[in-house]
């Protein structure tokens, strides 16, 4: 019997998102491409799950073939629901895995937020510091704004600390 020698293709590094980026709709996931040691024609798998260790996958695709430049791309992710989600892939050259890619997250959220300010009313006030009230309905709050002079000056919140802000007008 004669078994041919192979080589694994080398481990895989991921292009992009970024840790912890946020997206409205699935995102493009990308990995640099690698050179596989025997050049052998190299494929790649996607993995995706809501757990921090992919321990299942809410997502895999195992047939992404190497494109024709830096990197290859995963286009068409199908996400069941809105949440934190972690991703990680390796390839293949048909007979062999290389080793698994660091584990990376991201933020998918398509809901619009539904924000409404109680209080101050929209009227002028002669005092100089003003109470902001108001309250959002989001699945996955994180942060909101809020500006006095038409967008020339942005004020961030923490939504998870407080829904009510002192203003210095």
């Amino acid at each position: 019997t004669i078994s041919e020698i192979n080589d694994a293709p080398t481990g895989v590094r991921l292009y992009s998102p970024n840790e912890a980026d946020n997206f409205s709709s699935p995102p493009i996931l990308s990995v640099y491409n690698i050179t596989d040691p025997d050049g052998n024609e190299t494929n790649y798998t996607f993995e995706v799950s809501i757990s921090s260790t992919i321990t299942g996958t809410d997502y895999v695709n195992n047939s992404v073939s190497e494109e024709n430049s830096a990197t290859t791309n995963l286009t068409d992710l199908i996400l069941p629901s809105e949440g934190l989600y972690y991703w990680r892939a390796f390839a293949d050259d048909g007979i062999a895995n290389g080793t698994l890619s660091e584990i990376r997250s991201f933020n998918f959220d398509n809901e619009t937020p539904q924000c409404f300010i109680s209080y101050p009313t929209n009227t002028t006030y002669s005092i100089l510091s003003l109470d902001l009230n108001w309250s959002c309905s989001e699945l996955t709050p994180d942060t909101a704004w809020y500006t006095i002079n038409d967008g020339i000056i942005n004020t961030t919140l923490t939504v998870h600390i407080s829904t009510s802000s002192a203003l210095g007008i």
